[in-house]
């Protein structure tokens, strides 16, 4: 089972207040949305459902008020400083 810490994004929580909406579990979700990764994919990875991905990611554009990958994807790489990046990737588990 992996275990998420909630440490590296509380200074993202502090730039971008949107992030504390969301799980860590839905962090990892959105790093890999962003990259354009499949839903099987983020599922084999991070070790869980395609269904349960579909999950978090509905839950994800619904809780940052985006309606799909590719505005999600201008976010993170167009709005948001690089130092957050790198911080929410450093807290994600590693794959398999």
């Amino acid at each position: 089972m992996l275990n998420a810490s909630n440490a590296a994004p509380t200074a993202v929580n502090a730039l971008l207040p949107q992030f504390s909406m969301l799980t860590p579990r839905e962090r990892h979700v959105m790093l890999y949305i962003a990259r354009g990764v499949p839903n099987k994919i983020i599922g084999d990875e991070l070790g869980i459902s395609r269904r349960t991905v579909e999950a978090h990611r509905a839950r994800i554009f619904r809780k940052l008020n985006i309606r799909n990958a590719v505005e999600l994807a201008n976010y993170m790489w167009g709005k948001c400083p690089p130092y957050v990046i790198t911080t929410l990737m450093a807290d994600r588990p590693h794959q398999h």
